[in-house]
């Protein structure tokens, strides 16, 4: 006897459906984005070890100009100083984001960056210093003073201050001394004139009285001539010499004036160096440490470095990375957290938008003084760099995706592109404090609409990156990015 197999309607009603999601599958698989075999060696070498050795560079770099402009402050090295502290801030930028591993370890980040700082830490430890110039360490005590002390904040603070290294202090110290030096100058000129003046009127009397007595002599006798022309002869030596001294006095009042000014310039120099030293000593020491802490992050990330080997070779027997896909993880997640850092953290409070308040952004309600590195002008530079990095340590994965996913590495990196060139397209805010104080051509731009509006649209544009890196990178690489460096903030 036959049986015959009963199939419900439901059945016959989906059997259509899993036809074709059987058939989509091979492809959706296909489409899926696949992970380099090497991709910790990608990323160590294709970006994190040279990023670390620019800032290391930048560190040392710093650190020996400050050194050579403090032996003698003046205007002359000032344009260095300020392009050097901004290209250790943007080199800073570009590794910000790789909050995991060497960086996080014994408090490097903390070390390097103490920020956000809303109850002003940074500025509390650098005035305490100050206040007590034979407390001032040097980079290895500073090593153990708390972290606030220690890094790029408490740095642009001692340089661009109001009364800071790079406050225009020595060339105001300068112009005095040169002002001083020149009324020196002049008032020995007014004493040289006044003498010669006087050598002058004594000559011509005594030209007079020659005069006179060469008549009376002429009226008596031939004999008296004589002895007349000789006492003329004599008295015209004496005028000569007279004369002669005149020249040589007035040339010692000019070498006398000179040696003055120059030692005016020499005590006006000694002057300033001493009344920054408390300044610069603290501004070295804190360059110092920068570059010590940059060593460390070299060695741990050179390809044969202890945390680079580890992150390059995933295995079972590796302690922090099993495959290939908890070194995705660890990337795609620095790459979430740095642009949730962007923009809840950099932008938004500059902007007036409140996250936890609910509050949106208002131009009413800026603090543009809430931004990272706003005494300095280098709000803005920081963060293009920090984006620009984020976009080149990116595309150093090298990851591969099918036709059906090509369009999230495309639109990823058009979108970092994006934010790049938006701030760019903003005025820099200054290099050095305007009239009005430090940070006042930044405060300007986050002031006006245009400026404003830029910048909203730079905290939209992270905002996008961002969901591109959560929703769709992610999950097509198959990585959960799970708890980051910002939870619970």
């Amino acid at each position: 006897m036959t049986k015959t197999l009963f199939l419900s309607p439901v059945f016959h009603l989906m059997k259509p459906r899993m036809l074709a999601l059987v058939l989509l599958l091979p492809a959706a698989i296909s489409n899926a984005g696949e992970l380099p075999p090497d991709l910790g060696k990608r990323l160590v070498q294709g970006y994190i070890a040279p990023a670390m050795r620019d800032f290391q560079q930048s560190a040392s770099q710093l650190h020996t100009a400050l050194q050579g402009w403090c032996a003698a402050p003046g205007t002359a090295g000032q344009q260095g100083l300020r392009d050097g502290y901004a290209q250790l801030v943007k080199s800073w930028s570009g590794i910000e984001f790789l909050r995991f591993g060497p960086l996080v370890a014994a408090n490097r980040y903390e070390k390097i960056n103490f920020w956000p700082d809303p109850r002003g830490i940074t500025l509390r430890q650098a005035q305490g210093l100050l206040a007590q110039p034979s407390a001032v360490p040097d980079a290895i005590a500073l090593a153990s003073h708390s972290v606030a002390a220690q890094g790029l904040p408490a740095l642009e603070y001692l340089l661009y201050r109001d009364g800071g290294l790079l406050a225009g202090q020595p060339a105001e110290e300068e112009s005095a001394a040169q002002a001083r030096a020149g009324a020196a100058a002049q008032a020995g000129a007014q004493t040289a004139d006044s003498k010669m003046a006087d050598a002058k009127t004594t000559t011509a009397k005594t030209t007079t009285a020659k005069t006179t007595t060469a008549k009376t002599t002429t009226a008596k006798t031939t004999t008296a001539k004589t002895t007349t022309a000789k006492t003329t002869d004599a008295k015209t030596t004496d005028a000569k010499t007279t004369d002669a001294k005149t020249t040589d006095a007035k040339t010692t009042d000019a070498k006398t004036t000179a040696a003055k000014t120059t030692a005016a310039k020499t005590t006006a120099a000694k002057t300033t160096a001493a009344a920054f030293a408390p300044a610069c000593a603290y501004a070295v020491a804190i360059a110092g440490n920068l570059a010590r802490l940059g060593t460390q992050l070299v060695d741990e990330w050179n390809p044969a470095g202890g945390y680079a080997r580890q992150f390059s070779h995933p295995s079972p027997s590796n302690p922090l990375y099993r495959n290939q896909q908890e070194v995705a993880g660890e990337a795609i997640k620095a790459l979430s957290t740095g642009l949730q850092f962007a923009r809840d953290v950099k932008l938004l409070p500059v902007l007036g938008a409140d996250i936890k308040a609910a509050r949106p952004a208002d131009i009413k309600a800026a603090r543009p003084r809430r931004a990272a590195f706003w005494r300095s002008g280098l709000a803005i530079p920081s963060m293009a760099a920090a984006a620009a990095g984020m976009l080149r340590f990116y595309k150093a994965g090298g990851y591969q995706f099918g036709g059906g996913e090509a369009w999230i590495d495309a639109s990823l990196q058009d979108e970092l592109r994006r934010i790049v060139e938006n701030f760019n397209a903003l005025p820099a805010g200054g290099g050095q404090p305007g009239q009005a104080g430090p940070g006042s051509e930044w405060i300007s731009i986050v002031d006006t609409e245009e400026g404003y509006r830029q910048l909203t649209l730079a905290a939209l544009l992270i905002k996008n990156a961002k969901s591109l890196v959560d929703e769709d990178l992610a999950p097509a690489l198959g990585v959960r990015i799970g708890f980051n460096a910002l939870d619970g903030d």
